[in-house]
């Protein structure tokens, strides 16, 4: 179907205007529109393959930009341009062109794609880039093609204190700026910049005007697509891969707390709105931001939390109630219920493999094996998760209720009628009002005059660390082990002994470093691991102080490598003490037989079969491996009362490996105070004597990696994750992979929600 002609203007701030038409111009192409800037006149052509290319793991895009005629009479001789290479400007411009449009596709779209944009007529006060990126977004946009838009770009100058859209060669010679904002209307993507001496405000001011210009554009260009546009090609997704995305979240979902610290006092920030999705992270991290999101409310500038999907459950909830508004889609349900506890056990699974686990624990709590091992929970498994599990559901109660102005009783007694309907939750005065995602924003004007958001993204960006003390932060997460840090082939992270060890040989060596902050979020691993950490807080706690920081997790390893601090900082619901170990290995000599498979062997010892699969521990090596695990076990015990000052006994009568949360704890000694990292930090500043009121830098270690870091190692990792063997794979399967070792590890698969 042709699509009939269609034009739109976009009336820009100053006075200028933005027209974009379609319908008249190759009909043939499966998309095509005309954008006219000032007396630029820009046709944009999109089409694509029917079938993907085969054998390609990339996406085939081509974009070309070419000015053929020059009505302004910029070339001599004549209108018409001779046929050749391209010229440099017209490689640049195709570039310019390409890099916002082509991470906007869809995932796993693969069929060849060419972009074409022409110059038709040009003037000589206008630049046509502007013009060419517009005319090639809405060209995809209305067209078939799965293209994820639109968006919109605009240049951006500043002339006598007044920004100015798309301004002419002429102003150009007088503006302090010349910025290119490409974005859609929720995000920039790009931004090609050029300044004399400015403020950072003042560039940062720009970027945001350039993208309320850019919305108006974007509205546009949907408004044609809504008349004229095709339906999009359908795209098969590839497979989902958890562990990059969870690689990404950690880059770029740090620091969200400082990012509330900072808009509480900065007068530029009028008011918060929270937008929650479905969450899926540990009680401590929401802990977390939910302390600082009451410590914004105490501002007194408002703040509303918007519940306007699905999946509103406890900890959605949780997170909302810290907000002084909470406004929910009237169609939605609360399923805010009781805590329910739950883990699983491979046991039963492994008996029809024909897979033998033999596997040793010290003491009675130290149930990480059990997973392995047993088929439900056995009486101590039991007692540590119900006592987890009342401990952070008390706490829920206890900080909700309190948030909410609710009487504690009443809140629970809500709680067990959940989930509840949006009118009962506003009956039970769970939420404040039913409302639509255009009412907040018409509330949010009320308040501010203006509806003018900044995302969180962009106003983490601002958030200066320019402290002239500097404390360092050393984050030690995930699986323990010895070597370097990485990532798990199943997804997930590894904490490497060495990486993290020389971590904090950097921060103890650099004497422009104060304090040393360790941030735990690990359930253990590897005990000779631990132990090398270990070691290097030992060492930087003889130079300068040492405090430990407890994410969601931080037992049996974790605390391993926490229990030497100065002093420890966990928050309330923080997973941790676990003090205890095991080992043990897999027998698959069973499933090999199932299978047709068969191993020979010839030893020279009794003991040279001690970790071999095809065969159960003998009496002789399950002494060994016994005493192996007591022997880990004393330097344990012996490790946890030097550190804590205690006598062994007593961490012998507390430990067991049995898990406790902070709260619980503290009131056992085994941590100092609750707080988050922001508290972990203060404690730090005031065992190095610097005054509380001074501005601290703070150095991370490790450092951040790019995207493209990330990337590589994400290839390396796929790489390496290739099964060797069956006892290869069973191990990657369960997370077992080195048992056979002695571990200090906790259930870290128990899911409280």
């Amino acid at each position: 179907m042709k699509p009939e002609a269609t034009e739109i203007s976009v009336e820009l701030s100053g006075g200028k205007t933005l027209k974009i038409e379609t319908g008249k111009l190759a009909k043939q192409a499966h998309g095509a529109a005309v954008v006219r800037v000032g007396d630029n006149v820009v046709l944009a052509t999109a089409v694509a393959n029917a079938d993907p290319r085969e054998g390609i793991d990339f996406f085939p895009l081509t974009v070309d930009y070419r000015e053929y005629t020059y009505a302004g009479g910029r070339i001599p001789g004549g209108f018409i341009k001779r046929e050749g290479r391209p010229s440099e400007r017209e490689i640049l411009t195709s570039r310019m062109i390409d890099r916002p449009v082509r991470p906007l596709f869809a995932e796993g779209f693969k069929c060849e794609t060419q972009v074409i944009a022409f110059v038709l007529s040009a003037d000589t006060e206008n630049d046509p880039d502007v013009a060419a990126i517009n005319a090639a977004s809405a060209a995809l946009t209305i067209s078939d093609i799965p293209f994820l838009g639109p968006i919109g770009a605009v240049r951006v100058g500043n002339v006598d204190g007044k920004f100015i859209t798309n301004p002419t060669y002429s102003e150009m010679r007088d503006s302090l700026l010349n910025i290119m904002v490409v974005g859609s209307a929720d995000a920039i993507v790009m931004i090609e910049s050029g300044a004399k001496e400015v403020p950072e405000e003042t560039v940062v001011d720009a970027i945001e005007y350039g993208h309320n210009e850019i919305k108006k554009i974007c509205a546009a260009i949907n408004e044609m697509r809504g008349k004229v546009g095709r339906p999009k090609r359908a795209v098969t997704p590839p497979e989902f891969d958890q562990k990059y995305f969870d690689d990404l979240k950690k880059k770029v979902g740090a620091r969200l707390t400082d990012a509330l610290d900072t808009a509480k006092s900065d007068p530029h920030i009028e008011a918060l709105v929270v937008k929650i999705g479905p969450l899926e992270t540990g009680w401590a991290k929401l802990e977390e931001i939910h302390s600082h999101l009451l410590a914004f409310r105490a501002s007194g500038k408002p703040s509303v939390c918007y519940l306007g999907g699905d999946g509103i459950g406890n900890l959605e909830y949780y997170i909302a109630s810290a907000c002084d508004k909470i406004w929910l889609v009237p169609t939605a349900p609360v399923s805010i219920h009781g805590m329910m506890a739950q883990a699983v056990f491979l046991r039963g699974m492994f008996d029809k493999l024909k897979i033998y686990p033999d596997y040793y624990h010290i003491a009675e709590y130290k149930t990480a094996s059990n997973q392995l091992t047993e088929k439900k929970f056995t009486p101590a498994h039991r007692e540590e998760v119900d006592s987890l599990l009342h401990g952070i559901y008390n706490q829920y109660l206890t900080e909700v209720s309190k948030a909410r102005n609710m009487d504690r009783a009443e809140f629970e007694k809500l709680v067990n009628a959940g989930p509840l309907s949006a009118d009962d939750a506003l009956a039970g005065k769970l939420v404040d009002r039913l409302a639509y995602w255009d009412q907040v924003q018409d509330f949010a004007k009320e308040k501010t005059k203006d509806w003018n958001p900044v995302k969180l993204g962009r106003y983490r960006g601002r958030i200066k660390n320019d402290g002239s003390t500097r404390i360092a932060v050393v984050h030690a997460t995930g699986l323990i082990v010895s070597g370097e840090s990485g990532n798990a082939p199943g997804g997930g992270a590894i904490m490497g002994s060495e990486t993290v060890a020389a971590d904090l040989r950097r921060a103890r060596e650099d004497s422009s470093i104060k304090a040393i902050v360790l941030r735990v979020d690990s359930g253990g691993g590897s005990a000779v691991a631990s132990e090398v950490i270990r070691r290097e807080v030992v060492l930087a706690k003889a130079v300068k102080p040492v405090v430990v920081s407890m994410s969601d997790v931080a037992a049996s390893g974790g605390y391993w490598i926490a229990m030497s601090a100065n002093k420890i900082v966990a928050d309330p619901d923080t997973i941790t003490a676990s003090i205890g170990v095991l080992g043990g290995k897999f027998n698959v000599s069973g499933l090999y037989e199932m299978l047709g498979l068969s191993t020979d062997s010839i030893a020279t010892s009794d003991n040279a079969t001690i970790y071999s699969a095809q065969q159960n521990f003998t009496p002789a090596q399950q002494k060994l491996i016994q005493k192996s695990l007591q022997d880990v076990y004393t330097s344990f015990t012996k490790g946890v009362a030097e550190g804590r000052g205690m006598s062994v006994e007593a961490v012998d009568k507390i430990g067991k490996g049995r898990v406790w949360t902070g709260a619980q704890g503290k009131d056992l000694g085994l941590v100092d105070e609750l707080g988050d990292l922001n508290r972990a930090v203060e404690v730090a500043k005031q065992l190095a004597k610097i005054p509380a009121d001074e501005r601290v830098r703070i150095v991370r270690f490790p450092e951040e990696k790019t995207f493209l870091q990330m990337w590589i190692e994400k290839r390396n990792d796929d790489d390496s994750a290739r099964f060797s063997s069956i006892e290869a794979a069973v191990e990657r399967l369960t997370g077992a992979g080195a048992y056979n070792m002695p571990q200090a590890r906790v259930p870290f698969d128990l899911q409280i929600r």
